[in-house]
């Protein structure tokens, strides 16, 4: 509990300075803002035991995810270092075969406890990055850096077996959900006076999910995984520097 509080705080403070800085930016010569699409793909294992035959089953799976962000860039040091700070979204797809409670998704409705298995279920994230970069060479053109992303789950799905016809298979509520820290380098593909276009190529190395009590998990356990994705994104900045 104490962890979520200090999340909520740091995040409201990302926003409060991401769209103030938005406002003031039109006077600043070194702000610029952005997008950024990142698409990775995730390496998942997870040992599942299923409730009927109490056995564990190692599951692999390779799966392919995307989003987008909305960023504010500034730099400092003479130009070589950028922080940003950013909002976005990710959406979050996981392969694993679960037992999931179809009761709690249709209370009232829905109390015929049969077993019922997800083939696969997505989380829609809000996400918060912050980040920082360091021009590198003699012709200060490449970037390294890294960031940490605070995912917050607006939208949980899930797909598989139905109990009955039209059942409700989602839920809709906003609550934190881990962290990710990315490492990465920017390359320039294309320069001019007003924007520039980049390919991010990174690796994550640290990532965090709350459980799932949909899934018959402890919702108050994380799961941490290291070194478990990489990705490609396309980041696309135009200065805001007044002409």
């Amino acid at each position: 509990m104490k962890r979520r509080k200090i999340n909520n705080v740091i995040v409201s403070l990302i926003a409060c300075f991401f769209f103030s800085t938005i406002g003031k930016a039109q006077n600043e010569n070194s702000v610029s803002i952005g997008l950024r699409v990142p698409v990775q793909f995730e390496f998942q294992t997870e040992n599942i035991a299923f409730p009927v035959s109490f056995e564990s089953k190692k599951q692999r799976y390779t799966v392919l995810n995307y989003g987008i962000d909305l960023l504010i860039q500034k730099q400092f040091y003479k130009n070589q270092l950028n922080f940003y700070i950013g909002v976005g979204y990710f959406r979050n797809k996981y392969n694993f075969k679960k037992f999931y409670d179809h009761e709690l998704l249709n209370r009232g409705i829905d109390s015929l406890p049969i077993g019922t298995s997800t083939r696969y279920y997505v989380y829609d994230l809000a996400r918060f990055p912050i980040g920082l970069t360091y021009k590198i060479g003699s012709t200060q053109r490449i970037k390294v850096g890294g960031e940490i992303i605070f995912n917050y789950s607006f939208q949980k799905k899930y797909f598989g077996t139905e109990p009955f016809p039209d059942a409700n298979n989602k839920v809709s509520d906003f609550e934190y959900s881990g962290n990710s820290i990315n490492l990465f380098s920017n390359i320039p593909i294309s320069i001019n006076s007003y924007s520039i276009f980049e390919l991010e190529p990174y690796v994550r190395v640290f990532h965090t999910y709350k459980k799932d009590i949909i899934l018959y998990e402890d919702p108050g356990n994380t799961v941490i995984r290291w070194l478990n994705a990489f990705g490609l994104s396309f980041r696309y900045l135009f200065n805001l520097k007044n002409k």
